[in-house]
């Protein structure tokens, strides 16, 4: 028997980056776009500016090669 806490947490999507979103997405759909990534993290933290988390994605995709 573990130690850990074996209840289920669900994750709140909120504290997720625009890029953990897209490689939390990827990672459970085949067809998981940046797009999609671009539109959740938007719909999730209304009042973003649109153009800030495309330039962060593109940053975070581009610095992990």
């Amino acid at each position: 028997m573990s130690n850990r806490d074996e209840t289920l947490k669900p994750y709140d999507r909120r504290q997720y980056t625009v890029y953990g979103l897209l490689a939390a997405g990827m990672r459970f759909t085949d067809d998981y776009s940046e797009e999609d990534a671009i539109e959740d993290y938007l719909q999730l933290h209304p009042g973003s500016d649109e153009a800030k988390v495309r330039a962060e994605l593109q940053a975070e995709i581009a610095k992990r090669g």
